[in-house]
């Protein structure tokens, strides 16, 4: 890619290397939640640490969609690592799915195009439509939510039924063995992470800091970088306040997205065209 006068060539992260973090993040959080369920540790306790491992899981799940495929692990360990999840309700989404409405709304924010907010073709657009009330919501109910556009759109997908035949026996043997308050717990806990995560990654990301440079504007943009690097891991870290520049180079790692951001910044003439969702929302 060329950006004025400089050139870079980065690789995208390999999608063989993420399959096994995935794995083992989502090994930690079982653990985490088996700590909570058998009393070890307390329910705060408990949503501090799942809160460390699952957030990773989350964001690096993103950025296992934009990775490599050079070299692949066997199909069936693939599979197993695209499957592996905690699932608290038995709509829960699939890995596939998700991937591909993810590509969809990579379709809907390229250089020069206003996104589209019919969010029957543009599913995830429902996160970022409306205005921040109406976003919170959907974020809130996000399985819920794509649960309903699939059906409208006709598009129960095949990995949606394998996935309800995997977790919901084993949430009903959950609730059957620990109960219905052990179950809420982690359903609070998984809720809270993720309706959060969609919340800032969708609505914060692409109505308020999705521009060039964003991290240049905040004060004690260190600190702030740093402090979401603990809570939320390297990949949050590296490109939550530069979404712009993922858009524009999708396939970047975000540990490089800021050799990007900073050149745009040096080459205003080159700067891509990025156009941040509006208020507005359609059903169509």
């Amino acid at each position: 890619m060329k950006i004025g006068n400089e050139e870079y060539l980065i690789k995208p992260l390999s999608k063989r290397t993420l399959d096994i973090e995935m794995v083992i993040l989502m090994f930690m959080v079982y653990v985490t939640v088996y700590l909570w369920v058998f009393e070890y540790i307390s329910w705060p306790i408990f949503y501090i640490v799942f809160h460390f491992f699952y957030m990773r899981f989350f964001m690096g799940n993103h950025e296992r969609f934009h990775s490599i495929k050079s070299k692949n692990w066997p199909r069936l360990f693939e599979i197993f690592s695209e499957y592996f999840a905690l699932a608290v309700t038995p709509w829960d989404e699939p890995y596939d799915s998700i991937r591909t409405k993810h590509f969809i709304h990579h379709a809907t924010h390229v250089r020069g195009k206003k996104p589209t907010q019919e969010i029957l073709q543009n599913p995830h657009s429902i996160y970022e439509a409306g205005g921040f009330w109406r976003s919170l919501f959907f974020c809130l109910f996000f399985e819920e939510a794509q649960l309903i556009i699939d059906i409208f759109n006709k598009n129960i997908t095949k990995s949606r039924w394998i996935r309800l035949m995997i977790y919901l026996p084993l949430q009903i043997l959950f609730i059957y063995n620990f109960g219905w308050g052990k179950y809420l717990g982690v359903f609070i806990a998984v809720r809270l992470l993720s309706s959060g995560g969609w919340l800032f990654f969708s609505w914060f990301s692409h109505t308020v800091s999705y521009k060039f440079g964003y991290i240049k504007q905040l004060k004690h943009g260190k600190l702030i970088l740093f402090l979401m690097g603990v809570l939320n891991g390297k990949y949050v870290r590296d490109g939550f306040f530069r979404h712009a520049s993922h858009h524009a180079w999708p396939s970047v790692p975000p540990d490089k997205l800021y050799l990007l951001d900073e050149a745009v910044l040096r080459n205003p003439d080159s700067m891509p065209e990025m156009i941040p969702s509006t208020d507005k929302i359609a059903v169509n």
